[in-house]
């Protein structure tokens, strides 16, 4: 007696019909390309408004453009809180605009709202690698855009172009200021104006020669197309040999008026004053008693009385945060809270808030306790307008980060006062590749911000 035959084939396994897929080469060159995919940001509209909040610290809160969004440069305007601008490279599809696919090409984001939502800018710029952006304080919404060839260790061997943009209405129009010619060995270069102060643009410049470049304080009254260098007289300090640490900053109490730093070793550093448009400098006095080189300042129009001054450093064993609520004349030093850890490490940016409160970016190095390797810590420290002890906003432990710019935004335009931080992925980590948050040259940043 003969078995009965099957009526028809039995159906394959579950197993055995992926086995099947996968031997298809088109699936299999899919699932190759799929890593690089996502390294590339082509998932990142899908993928990163579920990944970017996870990213933000407790208390913080993410406003990075959705993408992949490789920043070079982000700007916010103390005029019209909410507006800033941000540029970098993408090579993602746009969730505002599926039709931009341009590959290596820079990208310009704007938001009016302090980053809940931005929008893909159109502007008239030809293509670069590399950009700056800029909202000059006084300039009522005025904003920025430098156009640069990609950045390099060496200077290029042959001339190289960069250009200057300026938007007088907040990001809606846009027209070209300058273009600027790099002779070779020299690196391209936009000189975009720090602060407006009587309608009149302020800021570094830099000057091109045969030995090399240096930068010189100059005013320019068509927004950056021409400049006028300002001489500055030697002071009765530079010439004891004291080295200027600042570029003038403004004095919001003269329209003309302004400070600088400068510092010498071994001694408190000293503050001075002008009041010709840093022309010719008077000192003011010493800031605190405490040795200090390479100081900052921070001045704001809100409390003209207010400065805040700090120490940049790669590698110190403290914080010094210094106040003065009557122009500079007097200084309180804050100290570190009794129950801080001792540490090591980095401090970048000042900035003053309306109430002459400090804030100082701090990456720090910490020993945990029972443990012998050393912790990455992130945080603000913050020094209150009439406090003598620091307090600590943290930002976190154990965080693949490097470098932390900060900045304070003041309230209006319906939001409130806010800090951001900007830190930069420093490694690659699965959750920043995936959220096109990082690349090979570890240059991705990420924004942050929270109530002060």
């Amino acid at each position: 007696m003969v078995a009965d035959a099957p009526s028809a084939l039995a159906e394959p396994s579950l197993v055995r019909r992926i086995w099947r897929l996968l031997g298809n080469r088109w699936v299999r060159l899919i699932l190759a390309l799929l890593p690089a995919l996502t390294f590339f940001g082509a998932f990142s509209p899908i993928f990163s408004p579920l990944i970017y909040p996870a990213l933000a610290p407790a208390g913080w809160h993410n406003i990075t453009p959705h993408g992949k969004t490789v920043l070079y440069g982000v700007a916010s305007s103390e005029d019209m809180p909410g507006l800033m601008l941000a540029c970098g490279s993408s090579f993602t599809i746009a969730p505002t605009d599926p039709s931009t696919w341009l590959i290596g090409h820079l990208h310009f984001w704007l938001t009016h709202d302090g980053g809940t939502h931005w929008q893909l800018l159109h502007p008239p710029f030809e293509n670069g690698d590399d950009c700056e952006v800029a909202a000059p304080p006084g300039g009522n919404g005025t904003l920025f855009a430098g156009i640069l060839p990609k950045f390099s260790l060496t200077p290029p061997t042959t001339a190289s172009t960069a250009t200057l943009w300026v938007s007088h209405d907040a990001g809606t129009t846009w027209h070209r200021v300058t273009a600027n010619t790099a002779v070779a060995g020299h690196w391209p270069h936009v000189d975009i104006g720090s602060y407006y102060r009587h309608g009149v643009l302020y800021g570094d410049r830099t000057v091109d020669s045969p030995d090399g470049s240096s930068s010189v304080f100059a005013m320019s009254i068509d927004d950056g197309a021409t400049w006028t260098t300002i001489e500055s007289a030697l002071s009765g300090l530079e010439r004891q040999g004291w080295q200027v640490d600042t570029d003038p900053l403004p004095d919001y109490r003269g329209e003309h008026a302004w400070y600088r730093a400068l510092s010498h070793s071994g001694q408190p550093p000293m503050l001075e004053h002008s009041r010709d448009d840093a022309r010719h400098w008077d000192v003011v006095g010493p800031m605190g008693t405490e040795p200090l080189r390479d100081v900052l300042l921070a001045t704001t129009p809100h409390a003209p009385e207010r400065l805040c001054a700090a120490h940049i450093a790669g590698q110190a064993d403290h914080v010094s945060l210094l106040s003065s609520a009557n122009g500079g004349s007097t200084w309180r030093t804050g100290m570190n809270p009794p129950n801080a850890p001792s540490t090591s490490g980095e401090m970048y940016w000042l900035e003053i808030s309306t109430g002459g409160d400090c804030y100082q970016g701090y990456h720090y190095r910490i020993v945990s306790p029972g443990k012998s390797q050393t912790l990455l810590g992130y945080g603000v420290w913050h020094l209150g307008a009439d406090s003598t002890v620091m307090q600590i906003l943290p930002i976190g432990n154990d965080m693949n980060l490097d470098d932390l710019a900060t900045e304070y935004v003041p309230a209006g335009s319906g939001l409130p006062s806010r800090l951001i931080v900007e830190p930069m992925l420093a490694d690659h980590t699965w959750a920043a590749v995936f959220s096109g948050l990082a690349d090979e040259n570890n240059d991705q940043r990420i924004l942050w911000h929270a109530a002060p």
